[in-house]
């Protein structure tokens, strides 16, 4: 029986982005055989090629100190705390993107990563105050009617986020 995944204190679904893996490896972080691998980004000069982690090593924060390196490529609210931070870009398993993406913030702390944000798949979320006024929010940004964002668009990709405090919902996107 294979142990179960870590639960990501920012990254509840990273399985679901392809990030994590049911693949045998030696962990080259803390060097033992393991069930599982972390086979998404990771920014650090001094990583190995191939790179052999497991998932459990991204979550307590030993692989991105063995390596002095980070999951994200992000840009965060000034307001959240520095522990936040130090926990998304250095204990969450980082996620394909086109360029580095704004990570939310709410209640001084980064919003917990829930996956991609697609309308038509997810028309409940649209009956969500808090994602009705972040359609408005980026529809007033980018100059778009709100009605646009309703659909998928190929050349915006939109990543949502939610509050582990409020629970209310946030969006952040990402050009193709």
């Amino acid at each position: 029986m294979t142990e179960p995944l870590p639960v990501f204190r920012y990254h509840p679904d990273a399985v679901n982005h392809g990030v994590v893996r049911q693949r045998a490896i030696i962990c080259d972080v803390c060097g033992k055989a393991r069930d599982w691998a972390y086979t998404g980004p990771f920014r650090s000069a001094d990583r190995p090629e191939p790179l052999n982690i497991y998932p459990w090593c991204v979550a307590d924060g030993s692989a991105a100190q063995k390596y002095d390196g980070t999951f994200q490529e992000a840009d965060f609210e000034e307001f959240v705390t520095s522990a936040s931070i130090q926990a998304v870009l250095k204990r969450t398993p980082g996620f394909p993107t086109m360029n580095p993406i704004f990570w939310p913030g709410h209640h001084g702390e980064c919003c917990v990563f829930l996956g991609d944000f697609i309308p038509e798949e997810q028309p409940e979320l649209l009956e969500q105050k808090s994602i009705r006024e972040e359609l408005g929010r980026i529809a007033r940004e980018l100059g778009l009617a709100e009605d646009d964002l309703r659909y998928s668009n190929n050349s915006l990709y939109t990543l949502l986020f939610q509050c582990s405090t409020c629970h209310s919902y946030q969006l952040s996107t990402d050009f193709s």
